[in-house]
């Protein structure tokens, strides 16, 4: 069953689907989380079938634990992505002032020229109006012992299917779920916390299922987040500091966004810097930059 189970490496799935955590209501999905999610639901299928093949109790049920992480993959992927809707929208917009122009009397490469100009224009990006600051709303589940049992189970499961030996710490805020892992292995936290990032989100989809709205589900090991929060306030602070002595800007290595955000508020009241974030995921990263005097 080892040798069999080794042909798709569990870790490279988890690795593979560190997806920024959504809720499952966001109705676009970006480029890049659709290819992660693409790639990781291959995985998952592939070993779904090896797991059904074995034909003993505890494959079947390994298995059934897979077909929820993809079923949260189907139902991302069923979603437009924002690319593909706009390049729709502006390919009739297109279409359809090349015809009035062409009513004007204009030839027809004179009218595709003329109404490509304009729907760029009207595609340039225009000043938006203040809007009234709203009540921000939780729309998490709220928590049941169902939803928190489900959330145990599959975590235990992946664990256990990573070959770790771990012990969970559940405890209930609000309606987040706080899950501490309590293990020796740094497998389960991954480089720079990207696995433990990736089980968070698949426990998330697992415990949510069958709702629209998100579990929101909190998953640590060994208190790593607050030590990594920690690390990443004095790198900040060490960088605003070398920033503005030598009066040069400063681009740190790519991050997540939860942690570009850590950086952003440990500096947002420094006067000597501003900071920005620079390019796309997964290699978007943090630019210090020295404040004009």
């Amino acid at each position: 069953k080892e040798s069999a189970l080794s042909t798709v490496d569990f870790k490279e799935q988890v690795d593979l689907g560190h997806l920024e955590n959504k809720s499952n209501d966001t109705y676009f999905v970006e480029e890049t989380e659709r290819q992660k999610t693409e790639i990781v639901r291959k995985y998952a299928l592939e070993r779904i079938t090896i797991l059904d093949s074995m034909g003993d109790e505890q494959s079947k049920k390994d298995a059934e634990l897979l077909r929820i992480a993809v079923e949260g993959y189907d139902k991302a992927l069923s979603k437009p992505s924002k690319k593909s809707i706009n390049n729709l929208i502006d390919e009739k917009a297109i279409k359809a002032l090349q015809k009035r122009f062409m009513d004007l009397g204009m030839s027809e490469e004179e009218a595709k020229e003329k109404a490509i100009e304009k729907r760029n224009a009207q595609n340039a990006p225009q000043p938006k109006a203040q809007k009234p600051k709203r009540e921000h709303k939780d729309d998490a589940v709220e928590l049941t012992p169902e939803i928190v049992g489900r959330a145990e189970h599959f975590l235990k499961e992946v664990i256990r299917l990573m070959n770790v030996e771990a012990e969970l710490k559940i405890e209930e805020h609000g309606r987040e779920l706080k899950i501490e892992v309590v293990t020796d292995n740094s497998a389960v936290i991954g480089y720079r916390g990207e696995t433990l990032d990736a089980l968070e989100y698949l426990t998330s989809l697992s415990a949510g299922k069958g709702d629209e709205r998100y579990v929101k589900v909190r998953v640590d090991c060994n208190n790593y987040r607050a030590k990594r929060e920690e690390s990443l306030t004095a790198l900040a602070k060490r960088m605003a500091d070398k920033c503005a002595n030598t009066g040069r800007k400063v681009t740190l290595e790519a991050m997540s966004s939860a942690h570009r955000r850590i950086i952003h508020a440990t500096l947002g009241d420094d006067d000597r810097v501003v900071t920005k974030s620079e390019g796309k995921d997964p290699n978007r990263r943090v630019v210090i930059l020295p404040k004009r005097k």
